[in-house]
């Protein structure tokens, strides 16, 4: 997750709207931890972010099947989102594709080992992968959208929040802890070797954060379509509108 996200922060460059980079980002990552599709299969991976942008945009639309309107154009992409899903299965099974560590490979071995006729059908499987993916990408673009947004505006909570992840990331000497209590003495930073659990049980203001704008942002989901951002080489600038949020003000 860490290398699908670095990479993807990397490629952006120039005025971006935050929101559609924050969708296409979790797909990429959603895609992966489901179905195990990463960049080696950029062509599938590509298409089926597509067909996910059709599905979505049509889902919550009139159920009226006039010409090609949004509802019709949903209900050809979720056919199209079946069947390649169902591809990736029959590749699976026959091999064709190597089993990663991924959820879908989990339902395919609990499928496997449960005899009769209470195995998972594929037609379930499709659908189990289909809610997580919607599910793990849609709402969590909406967070992440608000957090570039808050943080723009509240620049002393974004300092906290890197002071703190430069120091879990240098991998200082001693223990983490999650009951605000000071790390041990710091002897030598080392460098990091990937995260731990206890690295994540260190983040108390990250959490903090995390939990405010959780029930701050999904509820105006919608308005994260406007907002922009710019990379420069160092600093993500915000384009915000509108009055600030006193979402971040009450974690500072």
């Amino acid at each position: 997750m860490d290398a699908i996200i670095s990479n993807y922060i990397k490629s952006m460059t120039g005025e971006v709207f935050a929101y559609h980079e924050m969708k296409s980002l979790t797909f990429k990552v959603a895609a992966e931890l489901v179905l195990g599709i990463d960049s080696s299969n950029e062509e599938l991976l590509i298409k089926m972010e597509d067909l996910f942008a059709v599905w979505f945009n049509g889902l919550f639309k009139p159920a009226l099947k006039i010409g090609s309107n949004s509802y019709v154009k949903a209900l050809r992409a979720r056919k199209s989102i079946v069947a390649k899903l169902k591809d990736v299965l029959a590749k699976r099974r026959s091999g064709a594709l190597p089993p990663k560590a991924d959820i879908v490979s989990v339902l395919l071995q609990s499928s496997a080992d449960v005899e009769g006729e209470n195995g998972m059908t594929d037609d379930e499987i499709v659908d189990v992968c289909i809610n997580l993916l919607f599910s793990g990408h849609e709402t969590i673009s909406c967070a992440l959208t608000w957090t570039i947004r808050l943080l723009s505006e509240h620049p002393a909570a974004l300092d906290k929040l890197r002071n703190e992840h430069v120091m879990i990331s240098k991998k200082v000497n001693g223990t983490p802890t999650t009951n605000g209590k000071k790390r041990h003495a710091v002897v030598k930073p080392e460098p990091a070797k990937g995260l731990v659990w206890e690295d994540y049980g260190a983040m108390e203001y990250t959490r903090k954060n995390t939990t405010k704008i959780l029930g701050y942002g999904l509820v105006f989901c919608p308005m994260a379509r406007r907002v922009r951002y710019r990379l420069s080489t160092s600093e993500l600038l915000i384009f915000r509108y509108g009055r600030s949020s006193e979402a971040m003000r009450s974690v500072q």
